[in-house]
């Protein structure tokens, strides 16, 4: 009756009454005295308890159960007694029960069934038991003399995979330090160069978290060497573990996010020795060398990280910085690093990559910028010239402050600049050809500053024209350089061009003997109101030789009369004395005052 009492019970159990398994079980030890059933009755009745949470009294029942000796169970009935104990934290006492089980492996049978009279022991269960003396253990806290306990007591199966466990539980206990001891016992153990392999990267996270940070890289270089070593590892079959390694390091690139050392740099070497081809620690690696202003090392990360970005699949960029965006940051650690050749790399790696060039204007001037800087002249005028003429650019920005694409106010300052820049260059270059044509197209070009690139394009034909005249001995030179005056548009010209102007045409055309355009450049200077005393005096000079030269003594003598003392008074005198029998006029008042003013004796006998 006992027994179907029992069995009942167990049937109201699963199907969801457990208070009238109860009252079954209770009715078993009021009223059966087989020893065996009564045993069945207290176990059940202790695990209703123990899953009611109901430690205290499951105890009690699970410890009546054990005095019987008939009851097979008991090994069972002593787990259960330290899970209780456990729960109730009790944790010597729980640990004691599942040593005194550990140490009497005969009684770990099959759930304690009996086989043929013989118990056998029951490996599965033993290595429960042993691995929740694990946890017990780290939760209790930890010696190293319990490290050894378990190590022997544990199944030889699943001794280290025990020792794991526990060090394990020990870090997420927040026990690093004995944690890092037991990690490095079961190393020592252990054959498995995979097993090894987890162990040193447990370590390097350890190590790290105490601040040991060589000690952390040596378990860092320990696990990629063991790594190196695994065939199964080069077959990608390790990934696990290779995530571990990664999460390691960005972790400690997290935690000195501000100010990278040295030895996370060291990292991430090592960690690309061995996976050159991460895409995103590439670009960890890249960032952290740009905080430790390690400018060359940080290009040289993003670089490689640019080169491996085309080919990637999607998740592998999932998170990251665009491929424009990374081309940018290349070029802002170049600006920052103040190493032009650096920046230059930088520069030219985005004009010759960006596919959606959103920066190209803002890129292109600033290498153009720096070629000026350099003094390399030739090359900034060009690409300058090339940038201030390109009306297809449509995004504009600035690495301090980048401004909106649309902004087209800013495209045309940037080209303006580009402008002013290229006819820097250019003039520097001694090239005034070039300064007169690129101003004309500027001028068009931005019509806002037309009279500027006009007045530019002007002074650039003066100058031209000088330069080619050099002594005016060379009548061919002065010749090309009437020319180049020619080109000279004087509608446009404000007055002191034009008397720069009248005045250099005055010369050459004295030089090649053009009278007609002498005298018009004369007449044209003589028309500026705002010319100069002294620029008036020396038209007013070659009108008088125009004069005589076209034997119009008359008008040369008027002329003459006019001009301040730009010869000696005896001289003047004399000339207008001259100028006055050849024109037929009375000379005597002139060839007095020549007697007046000159005390030679051998002019004074001439006049």
């Amino acid at each position: 009756r006992g027994a179907v009492y029992a069995q009942m019970g167990h049937l109201y159990e699963l199907t969801g009454e457990p208070n009238k398994a109860m009252k079954l079980y209770e009715h078993i030890l009021d009223s059966e005295k087989t020893p065996d059933i009564l045993a069945e009755a207290q176990i059940s009745l202790a695990e209703l308890m123990f899953r009611r949470r109901q430690y205290q009294n499951a105890l009690i029942h699970y410890r009546e159960a054990l005095k019987f000796p008939e009851f097979r169970r008991r090994a069972y009935a002593s787990y259960r007694v330290a899970w209780s104990q456990f729960n109730l934290g009790e944790l010597d006492s729980a640990i004691a029960e599942l040593v005194q089980l550990l140490k009497i492996p005969q009684q770990l049978n099959e759930r304690n069934s009996v086989l043929a009279g013989n118990q056998s022991v029951d490996v599965q269960f033993m290595e429960e038991v042993s691995r929740d003396l694990s946890t017990f253990i780290a939760r209790r806290g930890l010696k190293m003399e319990d490290v050894e306990s378990i190590y022997n007591l544990s199944p030889e199966r699943i001794r280290l995979d025990n020792l794991n466990f526990l060090a394990n539980e020990l870090e997420r206990l927040g026990q690093p330090i004995i944690a890092a001891k037991v990690w490095k016992f079961s190393e020592a153990k252990q054959s498995d160069p995979h097993k090894r392999l987890e162990a040193h990267i447990h370590l390097a996270e350890l190590e790290l978290h105490q601040g040991n940070k060589k000690g952390s890289l040596a378990e860092l270089e320990k696990s990629l060497r063991l790594w190196g070593q695994s065939e199964v590892c080069k077959q990608a079959l390790c990934k696990e573990f290779k995530n571990a390694i990664k999460n390691y390091i960005v972790n400690w690139n997290r935690e000195e996010k501000s100010n990278p050392s040295d030895e996370l740099s060291e990292a991430y070497d090592q960690y690309f020795a061995q996976f050159s081809d991460d895409l995103d620690m590439l670009v960890w690696a890249g960032m952290a060398e740009e905080k430790r202003k390690n400018w060359a090392k940080s290009l040289k990360q993003y670089s490689k990280a640019l080169a491996l970005y085309a080919n990637a699949q999607a998740d592998e960029k999932a998170g990251l910085p665009s491929y424009e965006s990374l081309l940018l940051t290349q070029v802002e650690i170049g600006e920052k690093s103040e190493n032009e050749d650096l920046s230059l790399l930088a520069i030219d790696n985005y004009l010759n990559l960006s596919k959606e060039k959103t920066k190209w204007l803002e890129v292109s001037y600033q290498r153009a910028y720096k070629l000026y800087k350099k003094g390399q002249y030739e090359k900034a005028s060009t690409q300058m010239r090339e940038l201030a003429l390109d009306r297809s650019v449509e995004y504009f920005g600035n690495a301090a402050h980048l401004k909106a694409p649309s902004d087209e106010s800013g495209v045309q300052e940037m080209k303006l600049q580009a402008a002013n820049l290229a006819l820097d260059a250019a003039a520097i270059l001694k090239k005034d050809h070039e300064v007169e044509m690129w101003s004309e197209e500027f001028a068009r070009a931005f019509p806002r500053k037309k009279e500027e690139f006009q007045d530019i394009a002007r002074r650039s034909i003066l100058n031209q024209a000088v330069l080619e005249a050099g002594d005016l001995n060379d009548l061919d030179k002065v010749s090309s350089a009437w020319s180049i005056l020619e080109r000279f548009r004087i509608e446009e010209a404000k007055d002191a061009e034009l008397i720069t102007f009248y005045k250099t045409r005055m010369l050459y055309s004295e030089k090649l003997r053009k009278l007609d355009e002498l005298g018009q450049s004369i007449e044209a200077l003589l028309n500026i109101k705002k010319i100069k005393a002294e620029d008036y005096q020396l038209a007013l000079n070659r009108k008088a030789w125009l004069a005589e030269l076209k034997l119009d003594f008359k008008t040369a003598l008027t002329l003459t009369q006019n001009l301040r003392s730009t010869i000696s008074p005896e001289e003047k005198s004399l000339q207008l004395a001259i100028y006055a029998d050849l024109a037929g006029l009375e000379s005597e008042s002139y060839y007095q005052k020549y007697l007046n003013a000159t005390n030679d004796p051998e002019k004074r006998l001439a006049a």
